[in-house]
């Protein structure tokens, strides 16, 4: 009878360790999704107030998928270092990193098909850039002033628009990929260090 009182004890013990954890896990997860001011209607990700170093953004907030990062949703925030975006995400609209000025690592998704204006401008800390399958069209100024040593341009971009990386002063070389129609005024002005650029036969 002692070791079937004790048994019975020692499994409630697992159980309500579980529900424990189980809980801590939906309240860390309900937390990092206070952080995110959020439109359910456009799916769009409209501010982010956290002070996180690394940012992992979330794919859903409050069940409803994550599929914009909104204009100015990141910008000016001098706490971010990391952000990883998510599968669910396609679209990164204007300015919406701009000016974060210690950000320096940044994991997009192939599902990312645009890129806007100012997206990553003045990111300073940015030092390696890697354009992933999927991204269509690199916008106006996406990555002015980011001192990228390295960038890496997927095969699926057809177009590199105005000033798109003026100014990365770090940049020595650059490959073209095929598929690529369209470097439009000024994609790689200033870029002092620049010296090799390879050209596809599109």
């Amino acid at each position: 009878m002692k070791l079937k009182r004790v048994l019975c004890m020692a499994l409630a013990a697992v159980m309500a360790a579980g529900s424990l954890g189980t809980l801590d896990a939906v309240n860390t997860k309900a937390a990092v999704e206070d952080e995110f001011e959020f439109d359910k209607d456009t799916k769009t990700i409209v501010k982010y107030n956290g002070t996180q170093s690394n940012v992992e953004i979330p794919s859903t907030i409050d069940g409803v998928n994550v599929t914009t990062i909104g204009e100015d949703a990141f910008s000016s925030n001098e706490y971010i270092e990391t952000v990883e975006i998510p599968d669910s995400v396609t679209t990164i609209e204007n300015e919406a990193f701009l000016n974060c000025p210690n950000l320096g690592y940044v994991e997009m998704s192939d599902n990312v098909k645009s890129l806007g204006r100012l997206s990553f401008f003045m990111c300073e800390s940015l030092e390696s850039i890697k354009v992933k399958s999927g991204l269509v069209c690199i916008g106006t100024n996406a990555f002015y002033d980011s001192y990228a040593e390295t960038v890496e341009i997927s095969s699926t971009v057809k177009t590199i628009e105005d000033y798109a990386f003026t100014y990365n002063t770090n940049l020595n070389s650059i490959v073209i990929p095929e598929g690529v129609i369209s470097i439009d005024e000024g994609a790689f002005l200033l870029c002092s260090s620049l010296t090799e650029i390879s050209f596809p036969d599109s």
